[in-house]
């Protein structure tokens, strides 16, 4: 109890006696060479004032003891002991004479920092500690060679130069950094009074942002995949792998079709070699590292240019959109593809006797999906010609002349105006041979490619190739051909078979021996239907007689049978804003038509009984085959 006692009353005596310690200051400096990056503690040379000894004892980085080179980014201290000798001149150096006092706090200065420490007993003597802290100065740089690329932009980076710089010093950056296409414009970060570990980055300016183009070939209509090559990139440090979607698929073969296509391209970008300080590779990575943005190009068309993971790999998509132009019949006059963004170019505008071009039925600038531009043309005043080719699908253009081309419609030809198309068959009688049936077309760009005579032989159709024509009912096909050559191209006649041949209507556009007949669609045929009555000339003839004996004996019975013969043979009633049509024959072309002869709606008869929804009040005809009847609608 009482050593313990003593003790205390020890340690009360010696705080008692620091803190009245005698304050004294060292007035020559301390100076520490060699305490630099890549220097172990063997290194490090300390210079003390005169009678006054430094020995380095210790090197602790982030206040952990080391015993390696100094490599690392962080903070430093080194740690040395100064006693004094009192030999010689010694005996009255103040200084070595202060050291000599256990508990005087002394005051001193290391490479021109001043600090502090208190003198305490030595293994021998008394000596001072000194703690002498510096700090890692990093001067890094966000571009060029070894720069390493992680998922994130903190690892992106190469220190230009690491320094040690002692507490209160003022650092030394290197020498200004150069890369292609790029400025220096100095170093962003205060490296002066150093007083912690420090990261100053080098920062640069771009004076113009350049195009990273590349250039495609093959990627055209009508061509494979296959033949689409990359012919030009930005420089030899760009490569790009290529694949193909259309409508948004997998794709490879043959570009055609109404269809979008794109082409992918993953981009590798290398930085090694002599791409090591390649201009555009280092505007790349500078302008990612630095959320600016650079254009890429394909074919002169701006593209998004997206990041992997890596800066030096990126994807983007170019697409295109196939584009076809038509003439008023149909006629495919040109397709091509175009990219989005970009205009077709429309082709030479086809030369039709007595019409005149007018338009392009379509806006083709901006493409972005496809689409299908028909010419539109209208009537030369000295034309005579009747066809006639709709603007849209609710109206025909008119002219005091018989037509106008116009643009698009469900069916292009005004069914009131349709020209004459008459066969004579001759030859087709009981008795006479199959090789003398003879047919008489409408004009020279008619003909017969092909006849086939069917008559019923024991209940079935069967094809008679030869020999006497018999009495029994039938029907003659007759193939034919038209022609497209010389007047031909732009016969009122033959333009007017080929829209309903070639097209997607069926409607009563010919005759034959004065009978109306019907040409369906993607069939060049004529058909004729025969009882056995009219292929018996004297049976007809006879039939004939009567009859017109029979109508001349009763005037009011001839007349009720002509009436008869003209009234429709439908009906038609308004049903809130629907026309309801009733008894019309199906196969037969209907049209409803304005007062002013305007075609409101047309088509084909579907079956007997049927709507057609109106958009407005008005009084309309409804035409259905050759008979006509009005409807008001309120």
């Amino acid at each position: 109890m009482k050593k313990t006692l003593g003790g205390l009353i020890a340690l009360v005596l010696c705080a008692g006696s620091l803190a009245g310690a005698e304050e004294y200051t060292i007035t020559e400096e301390f100076t520490v060479t060699g305490f630099e990056v890549g220097n172990t503690i063997d290194n490090i040379q300390i210079t003390a004032p005169k009678c006054l000894t430094a020995t380095a004892k210790t090197i602790n980085h982030n206040s952990n003891k080391i015993d390696h080179a100094i490599d690392e980014a962080g903070n430093y201290s080194l740690y040395f002991e100064v006693s004094s000798t009192l030999q010689g001149d010694c005996g009255s150096n103040g200084d070595a004479v202060s050291l000599r006092m256990r508990g005087r706090h002394i005051h001193f200065t290391v490479n021109g920092h001043e600090d502090s420490s208190w003198v305490t007993d030595g293994s021998e003597l008394p000596v001072m500690t000194v703690e002498y802290w510096a700090y890692t100065v990093d001067f890094v740089d966000y571009v060029g060679n070894g720069v390493i690329y992680g998922d994130g932009l903190e690892d992106s980076y190469v220190v230009r130069k690491r320094q040690l710089v002692g507490k209160g010093r003022s650092a030394t950056p290197p020498a200004d950094p150069a890369h292609k296409g790029l400025t220096f414009k100095g170093w962003e970060g205060a490296y002066n009074n150093v007083t912690t570990h420090k990261v100053v980055k080098a920062t640069y300016g771009i004076a113009e942002i350049p195009e990273y183009v590349f250039t495609v070939t093959g990627f055209e209509f009508g061509k494979s995949t296959s033949d689409v090559k990359v012919k030009k990139m930005p420089s030899g440090c760009f490569s790009a792998t290529t694949s193909f979607k259309r409508n948004g698929h997998e794709f490879e073969g043959t570009i055609d079709g109404e269809y979008n296509y794109g082409i992918s391209f993953d981009v590798n970008v290398s930085d090694e070699g002599g791409c090591a300080d390649d201009s555009l590779v280092n505007i790349l990575k500078f302008t990612k590292l630095n959320e600016e943005h650079v254009n890429f190009t394909v074919n002169g068309s701006s593209l998004e240019y997206g990041y992997f993971k890596n800066i030096l790999n990126g994807h983007m998509e170019y697409s295109a959109s196939t584009i076809k132009f038509v003439d008023y019949d149909g006629t495919i006059l040109k397709q091509e593809l175009v990219a989005w963004g970009k205009s077709a170019t429309a082709p030479e505008i086809p030369v039709h006797e007595g019409l005149t071009f007018k338009k392009w039925n379509g806006d083709f600038s901006n493409v972005s999906v496809p689409i299908t531009i028909t010419a539109v043309y209208e009537e030369n005043p000295q034309s005579s010609s009747s066809s006639v080719i709709a603007e849209s699908s609710s109206s025909i253009i008119t002219t005091s002349s018989s037509s106008v081309i116009a643009e698009s419609s469900s069916s292009g030809y005004d069914i009131n105006k349709i020209p004459e198309i008459a066969f004579t068959i001759t030859g087709l009688e009981v008795g006479k041979m199959v090789k003398d049936i003879k047919v008489k077309t409408p004009n020279d760009c008619f003909s017969v490619a092909k006849m086939t005579l069917r008559q019923d032989v024991n209940d079935t159709m069967q094809d008679i190739s030869e020999g006497p024509i018999s009495a029994a009912l039938g029907a003659l096909l007759v193939d034919i051909s038209v022609s497209d050559t010389g007047t031909c191209a732009n016969d009122d006649k033959a333009n007017v078979w080929r829209y309903f041949a070639e097209g997607s209507e069926m409607a009563e556009i010919y005759t034959v021996n004065g009978k109306k007949g019907s040409i369906s669609s993607f069939e060049h045929q004529v058909t004729y239907r025969f009882s056995s009555e009219e292929l018996n000339p004297n049976s007809s003839s006879s039939s004939a007689k009567d009859e017109k004996s029979s109508s001349s004996s009763k005037k009011d019975d001839k007349e009720s049978i002509f009436v008869s013969e003209q009234l429709p043979q439908f009906s038609v009633v308004a049903a809130n804003r629907s026309i309801e049509i009733a008894g019309a024959r199906v196969g037969s072309v209907y049209a409803v038509l304005d007062l002013q002869g305007r075609v409101i709606k047309l088509g084909r008869v579907q079956s007997a009984n049927f709507n057609v929804p109106m958009s407005r009040a008005a009084t309309y005809l409804v035409r259905v085959g050759d008979q006509t009847q009005s409807v008001t609608i309120k």
